[in-house]
């Protein structure tokens, strides 16, 4: 909270001086109470799947929950067929090639690290920085 009475640098605080700054500390508790409620429930969540692969068997399911499960298990292997059915090469060289690319493995690691480094070259740029790091963040 003392934030709010910061004024200019080289200058005495005067109380609530910033009274908007007190918006970080609302949003900073909102958003550690959001962080310890998923990690409580992905702890719930975590133990009851250790439970049933335990015993091979949901314990705390009903008979019409089971009777859905195995629907949406039904319908995610027909969505897999249906899925390879899409999935033909191209027969145009060109295509296939650049279609062969796009499904390779490493392909969206590579889109991925390219996002990353965008973002880490945006971050670094700033006021009054070097002219080497200016000719290095427009080069990339």
């Amino acid at each position: 909270h003392q934030t709010m009475d910061v004024t200019e640098v080289d200058f005495q605080p005067m109380t609530n001086s910033r009274p908007l700054h007190a918006l970080y500390f609302v949003a900073f508790i909102v958003f550690v109470g959001f962080l310890w409620v998923n990690l409580l429930v992905a702890a719930i969540v975590d133990s009851y799947r250790r439970v049933a692969a335990a015993s091979g068997d949901m314990k705390f399911t009903t008979v019409g929950q089971k009777e859905w499960i195995e629907a949406l298990k039904m319908k995610q292997k027909q969505n897999a067929d249906i899925e390879e059915l899409v999935r033909v090469e191209p027969r145009f060289y060109i295509r296939k090639q650049l279609f062969r690319l796009v499904h390779h493995v490493y392909f969206e690691f590579f889109i991925m690290l390219c996002i990353f480094v965008n973002v880490l070259v945006m971050a670094l740029q700033h006021d009054g920085q070097p002219a080497a790091l200016t000719s290095y963040s427009d080069t990339l």
